[in-house]
């Protein structure tokens, strides 16, 4: 009893600030190594990070006390450890010779707009070796990634999307003759070999070795088949998707780069990029005269040289005056007059109305709490939305409002005759605020194009 109290108290005193400090160090030494190519340091500096018993006890705290599904057992039916058994799995993952990956655990998950996902969990032994797998990949890649795949890098945000699109519009020819071309790569990954994705891959051979037996039990299939799902998106699968995929975005660039390392300056990142790339999806802006057949031929070549079966790529080509979808917004160029424009997305708009009325619907919750549930979400998707023209999609809006209030009058309804009149006025006024007053800039992001151009700069070399 008592050793388990101390392991209490230790565990909650570990000085976790400066257990990150020596992470980072180790993971920058790793970075360095990875952009002069010195594989052989790299590998000696991945096994001092495993070896490192601060680098084993941030692995351990990220799966048990962080992430989203730290709460939802594995195969063995473990969902919580102890503190004294956090002590002990740190030490039982510092050797990873002769360790292979744990089945995975089918659950349903019910998410918040009523929707179902079907997803694989490995138990938390298996997790903590792949977080720590992670931090030792993680810089490796980052010393050589393309800087408009856009999901690795945690610290920039989805709006410089939105200012890449809108530059790729401006400084090409005349707006209305471009052409997007969209491209899904999930089908060609599903026919992934394992030995395709470990090649590309830097680490000691016992890690990699653990890697394969992941990969194998289904971690990277699983991760395919959930891809948008937030229990999926904190794991190695979306790490290993990315350093395979590495490079696709710049295929179609002009002038094409004559290394993986150039010049960062405004004029790179605006006049030569065709390609934004999120996770296995990407958007190719191209002119008019230009023919997608010579895109798609080297799409195929890219995707044959990664072992990958270009006949299975989902290919689509869209007139900019149409507009497209990507990340939940919508983009086009307005052939009347020439402008660009970006707004929710049709799909993002029924998801939010979707979980609004399930939120609603719920009668496990009383009506006050559903109301506070559903400003918390509605909140989220705004600000998501903040720079984008809401003006197109206010009719939705509205209609959202009035569902709300009128499905929340039926509620009160059944409520005494006595209280129903306040009940209806404090209702009026909770939907207000839920959904009147809030404020957004339309391209706000991109405005003033000198100043982000410096920041967007200062962003990437910080994530780098």
């Amino acid at each position: 009893m008592a050793t388990h109290l101390q392991a209490v108290e230790k565990w909650k005193n570990l000085p976790w600030k400066e257990l990150q400090k020596i992470k980072t160090t180790i993971q920058y030494k790793i970075y360095k190594a990875a952009q002069n190519n010195d594989i052989s340091t790299v590998r000696s500096l991945q096994k001092k990070l495993f070896e490192e018993i601060s680098i084993r006890y941030l692995a351990v705290k990220q799966v048990t006390e962080i992430d989203i599904n730290k709460n939802i057992s594995g195969i063995d039916g473990q969902s919580k450890l102890s503190a004294y058994d956090k002590f002990i799995l740190s030490e039982e993952i510092k050797e990873l010779s002769n360790i292979e990956y744990e089945s995975l655990r089918d659950i349903v998950i019910v998410k918040v707009n009523g929707g179902r996902e079907l997803i694989s969990i490995p138990i938390i032994k298996d997790r903590a070796i792949e977080c720590l797998i992670q931090y030792a990949l993680e810089p490796v890649y980052a010393a050589y990634a393309s800087l408009y795949s856009y999901r690795f890098r945690k610290k920039r945000n989805p709006w410089e999307i939105q200012k890449v699109i809108y530059n790729s519009f401006r400084v090409l020819s005349k707006n209305a003759s471009k052409r997007i071309i969209e491209i899904n790569l999930r089908k060609c990954l599903e026919e992934a070999h394992y030995n395709e994705i470990l090649k590309e891959i830097v680490l000691p051979e016992d890690a990699k070795s653990f890697l394969l037996s992941g990969i194998k039990a289904g971690i990277f299939n699983d991760y395919l088949k959930n891809s948008n799902s937030l229990y999926v998106s904190n794991r190695i699968a979306p790490l290993l998707e990315d350093i395979l995929l590495n490079g696709i975005e710049d295929i179609y660039n002009i002038p094409k780069r004559s290394s993986i390392t150039y010049e960062l300056s405004s004029n790179n990142l605006i006049n030569n990029q065709r390609g934004i790339r999120v996770g296995n999806q990407a958007v190719f802006i191209i002119e008019s005269y230009e023919d997608p057949e010579d895109l798609k031929h080297q799409l195929f070549q890219f995707l044959l040289l990664k072992g990958l079966n270009p006949q299975t790529l989902q290919l689509k080509i869209t007139d900019i005056t149409n507009g497209f979808d990507f990340l939940d917004w919508h983009f086009k160029v307005k052939a009347k007059n020439n402008k660009f424009v970006c707004y929710p997305s049709k799909s993002s708009c029924i998801n939010t109305k979707s979980t609004i009325k399930n939120i609603m619907r719920n009668t496990k919750y009383k009506l006050d709490d559903r109301l506070a549930m559903v400003k918390i979400e509605y909140i989220k998707w705004r600000l998501y939305n903040q720079y984008c023209d809401m003006r197109q999609v206010k009719t939705r809006l509205w209609y959202l409002s009035k569902w709300t209030y009128k499905y929340g009058k039926k509620q009160i309804s059944k409520q005494k005759k006595e209280t129903r009149s306040t009940s209806k006025e404090k209702l009026l006024t909770k939907v207000k605020d839920i959904f009147n007053g809030h404020k957004y800039q339309i391209n706000g992001y991109i405005l003033d194009n000198k100043l982000e151009s410096k920041n967007f700069l200062r962003g990437l070399r910080k994530d780098i």
